[in-house]
């Protein structure tokens, strides 16, 4: 058994049981942990009660107030973060690998020594 409970084999995550009896299930920001990792609380209700579910998670969010807006970082200068790896394609384009030079066919996944 996987020992860190991240939901490996004889773990159930939380939402299972709730998922799998046909009960609706919500989950809302909670908080953060170390300042910036966010973390969710989870509610169940009833079958056919999500009238009662949602105004929980409502009333939560509004006396918790702990969602904050996501940060956008406008520009990531990849070539200075890692030069010689080039720059990462750009949105919508195609995008193909570069080759390599150890006889590895085009779209190979292998990794080079």
């Amino acid at each position: 058994q996987d020992p860190s409970g991240a939901g490996g084999e004889g773990y159930t995550l939380s939402a299972t049981p709730a998922a799998v009896a046909g009960y609706p299930h919500i989950t809302v920001p909670a908080g953060f942990v170390a300042g910036h990792l966010p973390v969710g609380m989870s509610f169940f209700s009833g079958p056919w009660r999500e009238d009662v579910l949602l105004r929980l998670a409502f009333s939560f969010e509004q006396a918790t107030k702990a969602m904050r807006p996501p940060k956008f970082i406008p520009h990531v200068d990849y070539a200075a973060a890692a030069p010689g790896r080039g720059t990462p394609p750009q949105a919508g384009g195609n995008v193909e690998e570069p080759e390599s030079g150890g006889g590895e066919g085009k779209g190979s996944h292998q990794k080079s020594q």
